[in-house]
């Protein structure tokens, strides 16, 4: 911060007013405020953490048990739950969906192309498969994780248990 290459503490009662960063060298900020020539957008902090925004997820919709066998060739059904809020056929981009014992296996195979009520509440479900090799369970995992994001961007992932079986 210095720029004399060392670490240590800042010490004395003006420290503060002599810190010098690269953005007050730029002709914008000669003044003390940055002017744009274009309009500035601004990002909300959640935003720009982007914390994941928690959606409801069913794996294998119909069976509380969502047994899995990491050995099997086939896929692994998890639906996307709709709310009141949040309308998951429209509202996911489907391309970035991984899923997974951790949630960042890149495991899609494909999503239906319609919608269906998969927990009877009356609101429309995204359907999606994931390769059951690629999300890479192992013994002792108690949970499957979805990651993805919406369309217009933002983070969202959901959780749902399961139960590893030969």
């Amino acid at each position: 911060m210095n720029q004399d290459g060392t670490f240590g503490v800042l010490s004395g009662f003006d420290d503060w007013a002599n810190l010098k960063f690269d953005f007050q060298n730029t002709g914008d900020f000669d003044d003390g405020e940055h002017s744009f020539s274009t309009r500035v957008v601004e990002v909300d902090f959640i935003t720009h953490l982007q914390i994941p925004e928690d959606i409801e997820i069913d794996i294998r919709p119909g069976n509380d048990i969502n047994p899995i066998n990491p050995r099997s060739q086939g896929t692994i059904l998890v639906a996307l739950l709709s709310t009141d809020g949040f309308d998951a056929p429209t509202q996911v981009d489907q391309s970035s969906l991984t899923f997974g014992r951790t949630g960042v296996e890149p495991s899609l195979a494909f999503c239906n192309t319609t919608p269906q009520d998969v927990n009877g509440d009356g609101l429309l479900d995204l359907v999606c498969h994931f390769r059951t090799q690629t999300a890479a369970f192992q013994a002792g995992s108690t949970q499957g994780v979805l990651r993805g994001e919406t369309v217009e961007g933002a983070a969202i992932t959901g959780t749902d248990s399961v139960l590893i079986v030969p």
